[in-house]
């Protein structure tokens, strides 16, 4: 099996934006609340929002896609560290492209 090497552009984005997901997974977990928002055309906006139970946090705590992206996060963190301290305008390159999108 021959696997693909990430170069450091792509390492940054994993970074930026699995950190981003684990922000708003850990603020769902904090506030015990999830929102959701949709924006209507010619009507407005709609916020739904669900209170979550101890029971739902824990399941959420226990779950492989909470634990994946802390552990995908903890990997990738020294080493988006690494190339931001070595190539700081490319990092920010790729943290404003994120940005253009999210």
């Amino acid at each position: 099996m021959e696997l693909n090497q990430f170069n450091n552009e792509e390492i940054v984005f994993m970074y930026i934006r699995n950190n981003e997901t684990l922000t708003v997974v850990e603020n769902i977990i904090k506030e015990k609340k999830a929102t959701e928002t949709i924006e209507i055309l010619d009507y407005g906006i709609i916020s739904v929002s669900r209170t979550l139970t101890d029971s739902d946090v824990q399941e959420i705590l226990d779950g492989d896609y909470y634990k994946n992206l802390v552990n995908l996060n903890a990997k990738l963190e020294p080493i988006a560290q690494m190339i931001e301290d070595v190539d700081p305008k490319m990092y920010e390159r790729v943290k404003k492209s994120l940005n253009l999108i999210l």
